[in-house]
C-alpha cells in the first residue's frame, strides 16, 4: 500500500462514501437515495459502514484496503460466499450493483462491496449447544469448499506466514538489538520443526479454501440461535484445521474445560466431515505462524494512521520480549509433537 494509497484510504469521509454507494446502487435510475445515516462498524483492515437509503433498507458496505487484495481476489471471496448461500450455508453475500458485478471502484481505485445488513450479536463464550452447532457449521463449509477451484486466493504455507513475514521484520526498523536476534533465533527453530508436521498433514488432508479467520468474533448469532459466519475477507487456501482451532478459548493441553468443548467441536464436525486425529499437531504451529505474520501485518500498516494509536506497544522492547517469550513457548510444544 503506497503512501498515496493510504492517505486516500485514511480520507475515506462519509459524504464520499455515501457519494460512490449511490452510484453503485444506480440512485439515479431508481431514485432511492441514502438518507445521510452512517455508522462505522468494527473493522481495522477495512472501511466497514452501515448506511441507509430511503426506501428505508440498511445495507453494510466495505471499502477494500488498497494493495492487499486483487480485483480477482476478490470476486473469489464473493464467488465462494455465494457458493455457500447457495447451498443454504447460513453466510451473507453480496448483492449485484451497477454494471453487474458485486464489485466496484470508487473514482480513487478503491474496492468496495455491498452487503445486506443481517441483525445479529456476538458471544464471547459458547455453550456446548453452540461449540456443537458451529461444528457443523464448519463442516457445511468445507464440504462446499471441496466443490471450490481457486485459482487467486493464496494458501497458508510456511512461505506467507514465516519466511516473507519474518524478512519483512528484519528488514524493518522495528525490530532492534537485542531483540532482533533473538526473535530470529526462535522463529528459524520454529520453522524447521514446523516443516515436516505441515508436509506430514498436507499428505493426509486436502487443503481447501477456508474462512481464514475462523473465530468466535465473527460469528453472528441470530435472534433464533442461528448462527453464521461473516468476514471472509481472510479467506486463502489451507488445510481444514485453521478454520477450527481458534473457536475454543483456552489451552486443552491444560484446561480440562477447554479440552472437552474441543471434543464437542469435532465431534459435531464429524457429523458431516471427517477429521483426522492428528490433525490437532499443527494447532501450534498455526499459532505460532498468527503470531509472526501477525507481527509484520501490523508493521506493513504502520503508515496508516490510525494504527500507531491501536496498537501503541508495537515495536517496544516490551513487545518484543513478550512476542520471543511467546513464541518460545510454542516451540516447547512442538519439540514434544510426535513425528509421524
Amino acid at each position: 500500500m503506497t503512501t498515496s494509497e493510504t492517505v486516500q484510504f485514511s480520507q475515506l469521509t462519509p459524504e464520499l462514501m455515501l457519494d460512490e454507494l449511490e452510484l453503485g446502487l444506480g440512485s439515479k435510475q431508481t431514485g432511492i437515495r441514502a438518507t445521510g445515516t452512517i455508522q462505522s462498524l468494527n473493522s481495522v483492515e477495512n472501511r466497514v459502514v452501515e448506511f441507509e437509503m430511503d426506501d428505508s433498507k440498511r445495507w453494510v458496505a466495505k471499502f477494500y484496503r488498497p494493495g492487499r487484495w486483487s480485483r480477482d481476489q476478490i470476486l473469489e471471496e464473493h464467488r465462494f460466499i455465494q457458493m455457500l448461500a447457495a447451498a443454504e450455508v447460513p453466510a451473507v453475500a453480496p448483492i449485484g450493483l451497477e454494471g453487474g458485478t458485486t464489485l466496484r471502484q470508487t473514482k480513487d481505485g478503491i474496492w468496495f462491496a455491498v452487503f445486506p445488513k443481517v441483525r445479529g450479536r456476538l458471544k464471547d463464550e459458547l455453550e456446548d449447544g453452540e461449540i456443537r452447532q458451529i461444528g457443523r457449521l464448519l463442516a457445511r463449509i468445507h464440504i462446499v469448499s471441496e466443490n471450490v477451484r481457486a485459482q487467486h486466493r493464496p494458501e497458508l504455507t510456511l512461505l506467507s506466514h514465516i519466511d516473507e513475514p519474518l524478512q519483512f521484520l528484519l528488514d524493518s526498523d522495528f525490530l532492534s538489538e537485542p531483540y532482533r536476534s533473538r526473535y530470529e533465533q526462535v522463529v528459524r527453530a520454529l520453522r524447521a520443526r514446523m516443516e515436516p508436521l505441515f508436509d506430514s498433514a498436507r499428505k493426509r488432508s486436502k487443503p481447501l479454501l477456508l474462512h481464514g479467520d475462523c473465530h468466535v468474533g465473527n460469528v453472528l448469532w441470530s435472534g433464533d440461535g442461528t448462527s453464521f459466519f461473516v468476514d471472509f475477507d481472510d479467506s486463502r487456501v489451507g488445510l481444514p484445521i485453521q478454520d477450527l482451532w481458534m473457536i475454543v478459548p483456552g489451552d486443552p493441553r491444560k484446561d480440562d474445560e477447554a479440552r472437552r468443548k474441543q471434543e464437542e467441536l469435532v465431534e459435531a464436525y464429524r457429523v458431516f466431515r471427517p477429521l483426522d486425529d492428528s490433525a490437532w499437531s499443527l494447532v501450534e504451529p498455526l499459532r505460532a505462524c498468527r503470531m509472526v505474520y501477525y507481527a509484520a501485518w501490523i508493521g506493513r500498516r504502520w503508515n496508516d494512521p490510525s494504527f500507531p494509536n491501536l496498537f501503541p506497544d508495537f515495536g517496544t522492547p516490551k513487545y518484543w520480549h513478550e512476542e520471543h517469550d511467546a513464541l518460545q513457548q510454542c516451540l516447547e510444544v512442538i519439540e514434544n509433537i510426535p513425528r509421524s
